[in-house]
């Protein structure tokens, strides 16, 4: 797979798709329907989405953060209307701080694309990438900003800008009931460890609430074809402890907070500069957070 470069001041190099073509990734969406998504290259910087199935690249319009909204565990990207218009954004828009850049995305045949793990669309987009001649600026001109919640228990998301050492740096507490506590460290840097980037970005949802567990045994015999990208407390293997499913947990929720920021950082050729504080949170608190941080209402 195509790994993230840097220069020597730490900027992230740019990748493009290698064609003039369309590449569309073929799959099942959450609900196991045949769904499809497509990377289409634009000659300008950012992301753009084209809002209606199958539209050309003219009708694109460049994506930015206040098109993100926060739905039942996902981002959503949501037209000029209202509308969501693809769903599980999450799981794209981590590949941004990966250097994907010069795209339009679009899915179909609804608003639901194939449901798949950021190092999954990674992996298939890899062969069709390549690095460009330029960089991604880090954006460190944010304001600090706190976004906390209260319902069954504090959440809580805190952004401080990084000037000095610029990237993605990300601490991130979980607590799940009758799981032990976690704690866990990211740095999205020029240093970055990629075997545990991809353990990150490969690592599978968090199955939960535990109710549910009994329904997904339901579905799997039914032929719901996701049952492998979900980590289920309830896990039957001996050698797994609830420490280590603590851990699976924290690492997809440290793959939200990465596809949160790169959701933040779509329009032209910058990516935020951050460190992400999160306490028990999850996406409201992650993107209300950001989008303080750039001033954003």
């Amino acid at each position: 797979m195509l790994r993230p470069q840097f220069n020597e001041i730490g900027r992230v190099r740019a990748v493009n798709l290698k064609e003039s073509v369309p590449l569309t990734i073929k799959g099942r969406d959450f609900f196991g329907r045949k769904a499809w998504l497509k990377f289409q290259p634009v000659d300008s910087n950012g992301w753009y989405g084209n809002t209606k199935s199958g539209s050309g690249c003219k009708e694109a319009e460049i994506l930015y953060p206040e098109l993100v909204m926060v739905k039942k565990r996902r981002l959503c990207l949501i037209n000029n209307e209202g509308g969501v218009w693809l769903n599980c954004f999450e799981h794209i828009t981590t590949l941004r701080l990966l250097g994907l850049d010069k795209i339009s995305i679009s899915c179909g045949p609804g608003s639901w694309p194939p449901f798949l793990l950021a190092g999954e669309l990674w992996e298939q987009l890899s062969p069709h990438l390549q690095y460009a001649d330029y960089t991604l600026d880090w954006h460190c001109s944010l304001n600090k900003a706190t976004s906390s919640c209260q319902g069954f228990q504090i959440r809580s998301t805190n952004i401080v800008p990084m000037v000095k050492n610029p990237g993605v740096f990300i601490n991130s507490c979980i607590k799940f009931d009758s799981l032990p506590e976690s704690n866990k460290l990211l740095r999205y840097t020029s240093t970055l460890d990629w075997d545990y980037l991809m353990k990150i970005l490969f690592s599978s949802t968090q199955g939960w609430p535990r109710w549910l567990h009994p329904l997904s045994k339901i579905i799997k015999f039914l032929g719901w074809p996701h049952c492998q990208r979900v980590q289920w407390p309830q896990c039957s293997d001996p050698f797994v402890t609830m420490a280590d499913i603590a851990e699976m947990f924290n690492e997809h929720r440290i793959a939200d907070i990465l596809g949160a920021v790169g959701a933040m950082s779509l329009s032209g050729k910058r990516l935020i500069s951050c460190q992400v504080n999160s306490y028990k949170g999850g996406h409201f608190s992650d993107v209300h957070a950001l989008r303080e941080s750039l001033g954003i209402k």
